[in-house]
């Protein structure tokens, strides 16, 4: 089996794993759902981006999740933004170690610390647009 498939094949099954571990605590303390939820999204986006060569769709999960979960806990962008795209450098160097390519390091490896922009962006924007939503509708009515 080629060196690259088996790493594909690792990870996908750690998505899994990682998947019924997130059901067993959730099962056992409700209230870590939405840490568990950031970190499942981050690895997936992590997996979908390492199956791909575009990039676009990887920042556009990251936008759209970290938009999504910035709203539903508004009181911790930064956590919720750095807990989601920090899978895609840990994901990028873990293959780059895996299948031995050095020279794409700097491509590839610390490139993908890009990543923190769309989350952070998204993370603050949906965190902004709760908290401006839960003051009065007078309020809400000038910004449109």
């Amino acid at each position: 089996m080629r060196t690259a498939a088996l790493y594909t094949m690792l990870s996908f099954y750690a998505l899994a794993i990682f998947f019924f571990l997130s059901v067993v605590v959730i099962y056992l303390s409700p209230k870590r759902w939405h840490t568990l939820l950031i970190l499942f999204l981050g690895l997936m986006t992590a997996f979908i981006d390492m199956q791909t060569t575009e990039v676009s769709f990887s920042i556009l999960l990251l936008l759209a999740f970290g938009f999504f979960l910035g709203f539903t806990k508004p009181s911790m962008p930064l956590r919720t933004a750095l807990l989601l795209a920090v899978w895609l450098p840990l994901m990028a160097f873990a293959r780059l170690a895996v299948l031995g390519t050095s020279s794409a390091i700097l491509s590839e490896g610390i490139g993908s610390f890009v990543a923190f922009i769309p989350s952070i962006g998204g993370s603050f924007l949906g965190a902004l647009i709760r908290k401006h939503s839960e003051k009065s509708p007078s309020s809400r009515d000038a910004l449109i």
